[in-house]
C-alpha cells in the first residue's frame, strides 16, 4: 500500500507573511490550550465525547439565539440515544453547567439553558479562538 503524503503549505495567507505555517500554528496553539493548568471544569466536561461538543455548542446556540432548547430536540439534534442525551445534561446540569426548567405553559416541555458560569467558560474559549484567529 502506497501511503501518500500531503506536503506542508508553504505560500500565502497571514500566517505565512509572518513567516510561520498556519497549520503548525493551529497545533502549536491547541496543544497550549491543553497544556493549560487548571483546566476548567466545565471545559473537560464538554470536551469528554463530540456528543458531549455537539450538545454544548446547541446549547449555547439556542441561548444566543434566545431560543433554549427542549430535551427532546437536543435529542434529536445530538443524534445518539435519548438515554445517553439525557445523561450528559442531568450531569451537567447536577454539575451546575446547565439548567433545566418547564417551558411556560407547557410544564411537560423541560428548557435547557446555560448557567452563567457555563456562558462565561463559552465565552472565554470563543475569545481565545478569535485572538488566535485574528493573528494569523
Amino acid at each position: 500500500m502506497n501511503i501518500v503524503t500531503k506536503p506542508a503549505r508553504q505560500g500565502g495567507g497571514k500566517a505565512t507573511e509572518m513567516g510561520g505555517n498556519p497549520y503548525l500554528t493551529y497545533a502549536e496553539f491547541r496543544i497550549a490550550k491543553h497544556r493549560v493548568k487548571p483546566a476548567s471544569e466545565i471545559f473537560r466536561y464538554f470536551r469528554q465525547t463530540v456528543h458531549h461538543s455537539v450538545l454544548w455548542m446547541l446549547i449555547m446556540r439556542g441561548y444566543y439565539r434566545g431560543t433554549p432548547l427542549s430535551v427532546k430536540q437536543c435529542i434529536n439534534e445530538v443524534q445518539i440515544s435519548k438515554d445517553t442525551t439525557r445523561k450528559i445534561i442531568l450531569n451537567a446540569a447536577a454539575r451546575g453547567y446547565l439548567e433545566i426548567r418547564s417551558a411556560e405553559g407547557d410544564g411537560r416541555c423541560k428548557l435547557v439553558s446555560p448557567t452563567r458560569e457555563c456562558i462565561e467558560e463559552f465565552e472565554s474559549m470563543v475569545d481565545s479562538y478569535w485572538r488566535w484567529t485574528h493573528a494569523l
